[in-house]
């Protein structure tokens, strides 16, 4: 094997034997290099990465190999999730696999795969950092520009930074490109009602409307409307909406206190004592 150690397969066999009788780093050192003189082989790459999992205080050597396996274009997301978790709890390991991350979303555009972007803006929404979540998100479409999961993270960060202008007209563009996912449309809303602003206010019931237009059937965006036109004592437009998402879904608790609300602002106390005990009742 010595006299053979510039195969690949070879220091590959050296290696596995290192690890079976308890030399770990030697083995994972033996198949790093073989996988350097085969850069082609998958599986090879994959040996590689598993072999530095095992090796105690390690973590800089595997995110190196690592990252050396995702410049040939071979680290798939299946790869990263097995060592991920490691990473997190080792002493240090966040703060190396921040610039990891970083390092792979600016490999070159035929090497670079979104589910490193996604894992990127992930690590800056764990930690709260939405001024790096934006550069992230922003960099992610520019690289796939259909993208909604890269469209909903700058969405979050905008809005978690106050700047909901900007985040509004991205907002409408969400819905209208991919409608039937609300989560980030009843977000952004809530940062705009959270402001108390009358013209934020009035920019959440225009997402509201067109995110409606798009999803007739969705209980949640009827009732979150509803909330808006209660907040401003448009009692009238309140129970409209209420009662629309109530006709979708009937033992939504949402839309049966909303419109209790809406029928006590209109004086109505009585009728909506009734709706308030026959749901209760109900549950």
């Amino acid at each position: 094997l010595l006299m053979h150690s510039d195969h690949a397969q070879a220091l590959a066999l050296l290696g596995r034997v290192h690890l079976a009788s308890g030399q770990l780093r030697e083995g994972a050192l033996h198949l790093t290099r073989a996988q350097r003189l085969e850069p082609d082989n998958a599986d090879l790459a994959r040996q590689a990465i598993r072999s530095w999992l095992v090796v105690p205080d390690a973590m800089e050597p595997l995110l190196d190999c690592a990252l050396e396996v995702a410049q040939r274009g071979l680290l798939e997301a299946s790869d990263v999730e097995q060592f991920l978790p490691f990473v997190h709890a080792s002493p240090g390991g966040p703060v190396l696999l921040r610039s990891w991350l970083i390092a792979l979303c600016q490999l070159p555009k035929e090497r670079v795969q979104e589910w490193m972007f996604k894992e990127w803006c992930i690590d800056c929404e764990n930690r709260h950092d939405f001024i790096q979540l934006a550069v992230a998100a922003r960099l992610w479409l520019e690289r796939f520009e259909t993208s909604a999961k890269a469209l909903d993270s700058l969405i979050m960060a905008l809005a978690a930074r106050g700047d909901l202008d900007a985040a509004l007209p991205l907002a409408l563009e969400r819905v209208r490109q991919h409608p039937g996912k609300t989560d980030q449309t009843k977000e952004l809303v809530r940062h705009l009602i959270a402001t108390k602003n009358r013209a934020s206010t009035l920019s959440a019931v225009t997402l509201l409307s067109h995110a409606i237009s798009r999803e007739p059937d969705n209980a949640m965006l009827w009732c979150l409307r509803g909330d808006i036109n209660c907040q401003f004592f448009q009692k009238d437009d309140a129970a409209s909406d209420y009662r629309q998402a109530l006709s979708i879904d009937p033992g939504n608790a949402m839309a049966h206190a909303g419109l209790a609300e809406a029928l006590a602002q209109d004086g109505r106390f009585e009728e909506a004592l009734a709706l308030l005990h026959e749901h209760v009742w109900a549950e």
